[in-house]
Protein backbone atom coordinates (compact mmCIF):
# COMPACT_ATOMS: atom_id res chain seq x y z
CA UNK A 1 0.00 0.00 0.00
CA UNK A 2 1.33 3.36 -0.68
CA UNK A 3 1.93 5.95 1.67
CA UNK A 4 1.03 9.59 1.62
CA UNK A 5 4.27 10.70 1.53
CA UNK A 6 5.35 8.48 -1.22
CA UNK A 7 2.51 9.87 -3.20
CA UNK A 8 3.75 13.53 -2.59
CA UNK A 9 7.35 12.68 -3.47
CA UNK A 10 6.10 11.43 -6.65
CA UNK A 11 4.04 14.42 -7.13
CA UNK A 12 7.21 16.86 -6.08
CA UNK A 13 9.40 15.23 -8.74
CA UNK A 14 6.40 15.65 -11.44
CA UNK A 15 5.70 19.46 -11.14
CA UNK A 16 8.83 20.78 -12.43
CA UNK A 17 8.49 17.88 -15.12
CA UNK A 18 5.21 18.93 -16.39
CA UNK A 19 5.75 22.67 -15.73
CA UNK A 20 8.78 23.00 -18.12
CA UNK A 21 6.97 20.43 -20.85
CA UNK A 22 4.26 23.29 -20.98
CA UNK A 23 5.98 26.38 -21.33
CA UNK A 24 10.00 25.44 -22.38
CA UNK A 25 10.78 26.01 -26.41
CA UNK A 26 13.07 23.55 -28.18
CA UNK A 27 15.68 25.35 -29.70
CA UNK A 28 14.45 24.36 -33.14
CA UNK A 29 11.30 27.10 -32.34
CA UNK A 30 13.17 29.42 -30.79
CA UNK A 31 12.81 31.69 -34.00
CA UNK A 32 8.89 30.98 -33.91
CA UNK A 33 6.34 33.65 -33.08
CA UNK A 34 4.20 32.93 -30.25
CA UNK A 35 1.99 34.89 -27.74
CA UNK A 36 0.89 35.46 -24.43
CA UNK A 37 -3.12 35.72 -23.61
CA UNK A 38 -2.90 37.58 -19.96
CA UNK A 39 -5.46 38.40 -17.87
CA UNK A 40 -5.28 41.90 -16.22
CA UNK A 41 -6.69 43.52 -13.06
CA UNK A 42 -6.50 46.98 -11.40
CA UNK A 43 -3.25 49.35 -12.03
CA UNK A 44 -1.41 50.35 -8.72
CA UNK A 45 1.37 52.10 -7.12
CA UNK A 46 3.82 49.74 -8.07
CA UNK A 47 5.89 50.84 -5.20
CA UNK A 48 2.48 49.82 -2.53
CA UNK A 49 2.87 46.45 -1.61
CA UNK A 50 -0.47 46.78 -0.07
CA UNK A 51 -1.72 47.78 -3.01
CA UNK A 52 -0.35 45.17 -5.38
CA UNK A 53 -1.07 42.27 -3.27
CA UNK A 54 -4.55 43.30 -2.76
CA UNK A 55 -4.85 43.65 -6.62
CA UNK A 56 -3.51 40.33 -7.01
CA UNK A 57 -6.34 39.19 -4.45
CA UNK A 58 -8.83 40.75 -6.38
CA UNK A 59 -7.64 39.09 -9.75
CA UNK A 60 -7.62 35.77 -8.18
CA UNK A 61 -10.93 36.10 -7.24
CA UNK A 62 -12.18 37.11 -10.54
CA UNK A 63 -10.35 34.36 -12.10
CA UNK A 64 -11.75 31.72 -9.48
CA UNK A 65 -15.50 33.21 -10.36
CA UNK A 66 -15.03 32.86 -13.97
CA UNK A 67 -14.14 29.40 -13.28
CA UNK A 68 -10.95 29.67 -15.20
CA UNK A 69 -8.37 27.75 -13.72
CA UNK A 70 -4.61 28.24 -13.64
CA UNK A 71 -1.77 25.54 -12.84
CA UNK A 72 0.49 28.79 -12.23
CA UNK A 73 -0.33 32.24 -10.66
CA UNK A 74 2.22 33.87 -12.85
CA UNK A 75 2.41 37.46 -12.37
CA UNK A 76 3.21 40.47 -14.81
CA UNK A 77 3.27 44.19 -13.79
CA UNK A 78 3.38 46.52 -16.84
CA UNK A 79 4.95 50.13 -16.87
CA UNK A 80 1.60 51.36 -15.45
CA UNK A 81 0.98 49.32 -12.55
CA UNK A 82 -1.49 46.90 -13.94
CA UNK A 83 -1.45 43.52 -12.31
CA UNK A 84 -1.74 40.79 -15.40
CA UNK A 85 -1.58 37.27 -14.84
CA UNK A 86 -0.58 34.79 -17.43
CA UNK A 87 -2.99 32.85 -18.38
CA UNK A 88 -1.42 30.42 -21.93
CA UNK A 89 0.84 30.78 -24.37
CA UNK A 90 0.26 30.35 -28.17
CA UNK A 91 2.35 29.50 -31.28
CA UNK A 92 -0.35 31.62 -33.32
CA UNK A 93 -1.61 35.52 -32.77
CA UNK A 94 -5.57 33.49 -34.03
CA UNK A 95 -5.18 30.92 -31.71
CA UNK A 96 -4.41 33.49 -28.47
CA UNK A 97 -7.36 35.48 -30.14
CA UNK A 98 -9.75 32.53 -29.98
CA UNK A 99 -8.61 32.46 -26.20
CA UNK A 100 -9.04 35.82 -25.48
CA UNK A 101 -12.39 35.95 -26.78
CA UNK A 102 -13.46 32.99 -24.85
CA UNK A 103 -12.16 34.67 -21.64
CA UNK A 104 -13.93 38.12 -22.29
CA UNK A 105 -17.21 35.92 -22.96
CA UNK A 106 -16.71 34.96 -18.98
CA UNK A 107 -16.59 38.87 -17.68
CA UNK A 108 -12.23 38.97 -18.09
CA UNK A 109 -10.32 42.01 -18.86
CA UNK A 110 -7.67 39.92 -21.56
CA UNK A 111 -4.56 41.65 -23.32
CA UNK A 112 -2.22 39.35 -25.98
CA UNK A 113 1.32 39.87 -26.06
CA UNK A 114 4.11 39.09 -27.97
CA UNK A 115 5.86 36.51 -25.77
CA UNK A 116 9.95 37.28 -24.81
CA UNK A 117 10.67 34.01 -24.04
CA UNK A 118 14.19 32.39 -24.20
CA UNK A 119 15.27 28.96 -23.61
Amino acid sequence: MLKIQDIESVIDAMIPAIHNATISFHPQEEAEESWWVLICGACVDEDCEEERAEARAELEQKVAEAKVELYDFIWIWDKNGTAQLIHSRHSSKKSAEIQAHELSAKGLSVRIMPCFCTT
